[in-house]
Formats: C-alpha cells, sequence, structure tokens
C-alpha cells in the first residue's frame, strides 16, 4: 500500500512538472514571437532615424533628444487627444498647477464636434464666465497676424469663439488637454490669445486679446438657473461638475421642493465635465439605492469597477435632462444613467445629435527621467454598458433648435426663456423695470427685433413631456379614465 501511493505521488508530480513545461514552453514561445515582431516593427523606426541623423540638413534639428521627443508625441497622437507627454520641465509645471493654486481665463472650452455651427475641431470657447478675466479683456482685429490698430475695441470673448493661436503657438490639432495646460498659469500672469469669431452678421474676424489670468471661483449653479419654470415644474442648469457641485444641486433640490416642485427639468447643456466622485453623487439623488450608475472598465479586468449607489434618492418626482454636443464626460454618466434606469427621458436640441462622447479616464504617470505621461487607461459605461467615449449619449427624444439658434439665445441671454403661456402652468416672470425705457420711446434696434422671436425649443419640449406626464398621474386624470372604462 505504501509502495503504490509513493508511485502515484511520483506520477502526479511528474504530470504537474510537464505540464508546467508545456505552459512555460508556450509562454517561453509567445515572448520570442513578441520581441522577434517588436523588432520587426522597431527596424522601421531606427532605419528613418538613422537616415535622419546622417542625412537632414538642418542638423540642430536632426538632433537625437528632438527625433526622440517627436517619436514619442507621434506615438500618443496615433491614440485619442486626451494622452499627453510632459517633457520634464512641463511635467514639473504641470504638477505644481494641480497641486497649488493657479488661475485661468474663465472660459469652459470644447474641441468643436462634425455637428458645430462652424470650423468642426477647432478649439471652441463654450461659455465664457462673468465676470472674469475672459469678459473683461479687450481685444483688436488682426489681418494677416498683424494688429489692424484703427479697427473698433472688442471687449470679452464670446461663445462659439473658436482660439486658433495661444501664445506665438498655433492651435490647429493641439489638445484639449494641451491647450488648458497653456491656458492656465499663475494668477497675475498674462496670455495671448488669438480667436476666430463669426457673428451673426458679417464675415468672421480674427482677434488678438491680451488676457491676464486670475484666482477662478465661480459657483456652479448661478442663482438665476434655479426656479420654478411652472407652477409644479422646477428648473435647475447645472454648468460644471467641480468639487461642491453635489451640494449645490443638493441644495437646489431642496429649495424647489419646499416651491411645490411636482416634476424637474436638469439642464447639463454646455457642461463639459467635471469630477467622477461628484457625477456619481448627483447620480445618487435620482436612482434607488443599490443602483449601478456607472461603470469604470480597464484593459486590466481586475481593476475594473461598478459604482452603486449608496443611499435613498433626494426626490423620486419625473424629470427630464436636457444636453447637447457640448454636453461630455460627467454629464454623460449622468444623463446615462438617468435613461438607462428609467428615471428620466434626455431631451437633444435636433434629431442626430447626441452629446459630445468623451468617457475615458486618464491616469498621470511619472517616468525614470523626470517626464510625465497622462494615458488614457479606462472607459465610462452606462449602468446597460453603453460606451460613453465616441458615440455620446443618444436621446430619447429632439427639438429643432439648430446650432444657431442656440448661438444666438447664448448671445441675447435667453436660455430658458419661453413665450408667455406656451406651456400649462407657465409662471410668467416679473417685469425688471415698470418705467418706460430709452428703447421703447426710439423702437427697438435690428438685434432686439431678431432676438424678439426666441425662445428655448429644448425647455418647451421638457415641460410638455413632463406636463403629459403630470396629466396621466393627476387624481383628475384617473378618475376620467375609470369613467370612460364604464
Amino acid at each position: 500500500m505504501k509502495s503504490f501511493f509513493r508511485y502515484f505521488l511520483i506520477g502526479a508530480l511528474l504530470f504537474v512538472s510537464s505540464l508546467s513545461l508545456k505552459q512555460g514552453f508556450e509562454r517561453t514561445v509567445y515572448a520570442i514571437d513578441h520581441i522577434r515582431s517588436s523588432n520587426e516593427e522597431m527596424r522601421s523606426l531606427v532605419s528613418v532615424y538613422d537616415e535622419v541623423l546622417k542625412n537632414y540638413v538642418d542638423v540642430e534639428e536632426a538632433s537625437p533628444a528632438n527625433l526622440m521627443q517627436g517619436a514619442i508625441y507621434g506615438m500618443l497622437q496615433t491614440l485619442d487627444p486626451y494622452s499627453q507627454f510632459f517633457p520634464p520641465a512641463e511635467y514639473k509645471k504641470f504638477t505644481e498647477q494641480t497641486q497649488g493654486e493657479f488661475g485661468g481665463l474663465g472660459i469652459r472650452i470644447n474641441v468643436a464636434g462634425n455637428n458645430a455651427r462652424w470650423l468642426p475641431g477647432w478649439l471652441t470657447v463654450v461659455e465664457p464666465i462673468t465676470g472674469t478675466p475672459a469678459t473683461r479683456c479687450k481685444g483688436k482685429e488682426t489681418v494677416d497676424g498683424e494688429i489692424v490698430e484703427d479697427s473698433k475695441e472688442y471687449v470679452g470673448l464670446q461663445p462659439d469663439d473658436k482660439i486658433v493661436k495661444i501664445a506665438e503657438e498655433s492651435t490647429r490639432g493641439m489638445s484639449l488637454e494641451a491647450a488648458v495646460d497653456q491656458l492656465k498659469g499663475t494668477p497675475g500672469t498674462f496670455v495671448t490669445v488669438q480667436i476666430a469669431r463669426k457673428p451673426l452678421t458679417g464675415d468672421p474676424v480674427i482677434i488678438e486679446f491680451e488676457i491676464e489670468r486670475d484666482k477662478i471661483s465661480v459657483p456652479p449653479i448661478e442663482p438665476d438657473d434655479i426656479r420654478m419654470v411652472a407652477d409644479d415644474i422646477g428648473y435647475i442648469w447645472l454648468k460644471d461638475f467641480t468639487s461642491h457641485a453635489h451640494e449645490a444641486v443638493r441644495d437646489a433640490i431642496s429649495h424647489l421642493k419646499g416651491e411645490g416642485m411636482k416634476a424637474l427639468v436638469f439642464d447639463l447643456r454646455d457642461n463639459t465635465g467635471g469630477l467622477l466622485p461628484v457625477a456619481i453623487d448627483i447620480c445618487e439623488m435620482f436612482v434607488d439605492q443599490g443602483e449601478i450608475v456607472v461603470t469604470v472598465e480597464s484593459r486590466n479586468q481586475q481593476e475594473s469597477e461598478s459604482y452603486k449607489s449608496r443611499r435613498p434618492p433626494l426626490t423620486d418626482v419625473p424629470m427630464v435632462v436636457l444636453v447637447n454636443q457640448h454636453s461630455a464626460s460627467a454629464s454623460e454618466i449622468v444623463a446615462g444613467c438617468i435613461q438607462d434606469l428609467g428615471r428620466g427621458l434626455i431631451v437633444g436640441p435636433a434629431p442626430g445629435v447626441n452629446t459630445y462622447g468623451k468617457g475615458s479616464v486618464q491616469t498621470v504617470l511619472k517616468l525614470e527621467d523626470g517626464s510625465g505621461l497622462k494615458l488614457t487607461t479606462a472607459y465610462y459605461f452606462t449602468p446597460e454598458r453603453q460606451k460613453i467615449h465616441n458615440h455620446g449619449i443618444e436621446p430619447d427624444a429632439s427639438s429643432d433648435m439648430s446650432p444657431e439658434e442656440w448661438f444666438q439665445l447664448k448671445l441675447a441671454d435667453k436660455i430658458g426663456d419661453l413665450k408667455p403661456g406656451m406651456v400649462k402652468g407657465q409662471l410668467e416672470e416679473e417685469k425688471k423695470q415698470t418705467d418706460i425705457t430709452v428703447s421703447e420711446l426710439l423702437g427697438n434696434s435690428a438685434d432686439e427685433t431678431s432676438t424678439k422671436g426666441l425662445y428655448d425649443k429644448q425647455l418647451f419640449l421638457a415641460m410638455q413631456l413632463l406636463r403629459i406626464k403630470l396629466d396621466e398621474n393627476s387624481p383628475l386624470a384617473v378618475v376620467e379614465t375609470a369613467d370612460a372604462d364604464q
């Protein structure tokens, strides 16, 4: 019996050893093939590098350091606009800015998509923030790069301005991340920005602004962007997902509940995103406890994580989320969560217009030589496994508002405005001035006449949808339905 167990144990060990050798051999063959493949791929790079070093006319431009850095930049450009390399000096500056206080211009920017009003693919001012350097700065028109001294003075950046140059560097092909890094800096320092502007009438112009950076502190929700738009429908316009945005949303909901809110329009238009934890906190205000609100999935499945709502919702009223082509990142996480969990409807500006499609996570890595690498390492997925990146969130319904109309609304400061009596229960705004104005005496200007008929078409559709929902749930509607069945 002992001999049997001895032979059995030896056989088992031989079997395991042979299996391990087989697997080890397969891994070794794979590694050799991988190295051989890498060598073949590297051979072209090394050959080009060698030829440039030996033959390129400008020796200084073709220095080994310049060529290697160019190869790195080229490598990352084949990936996505968000992966970025920082040489040692730039990485040091980047870490100092992210850890300490930094100044900015007071603008929300994005790269214009294919459905942009004009110049798709260029850095675009989504919104200049009131009271910041971006709205106070003064500029002059330029022709062929030279300032036209006798041209009129322009005050402030405007929505839909295209940033074509920062300092002396063209922004053609510049990533959003790189542009942000160049625009921000120490408060009190200056940056020169050239923008292309297409007015409502007339030809586009190039304007140069010299803007002094300042510490930017802007509430994520302006006081005027929390209000009742009907006797039972509340409205909140969230501008970004900064560190205290969830607190602002919570306070806004509590305020509107006190005003008798029975339905909510949650506006995320032109909201370019922000912090993931804040987006999760805001999702939790609307969905049931235990529901998955977002999944962050990396290439290593062990590092992927699904985030669930940790608390009961703050409100369960019917809701509509307004989005547009500039709603990105954290905005898309919230919109996707609300849509997938059946918590509300998503309303877009026009058919075929999705949200921006920025659903990726970037990790910053420090390299041995003191340089840095910002690399996309994961993607966001909605509860129903919609991949946000490069697709965006497809609205459930859309109005017929064009990019031009949205631009006019922003310039006229009419976002959230409706014509009187358009929707049942709509509240009319109080007149801000009761005395007769000079413009009324002299007649309206052409600009005032052109914007007089403007109204927020997306808000109008959202309120119609919510009114239908509220009427369906009203006791009167239930009684009428019951009577009809009898």
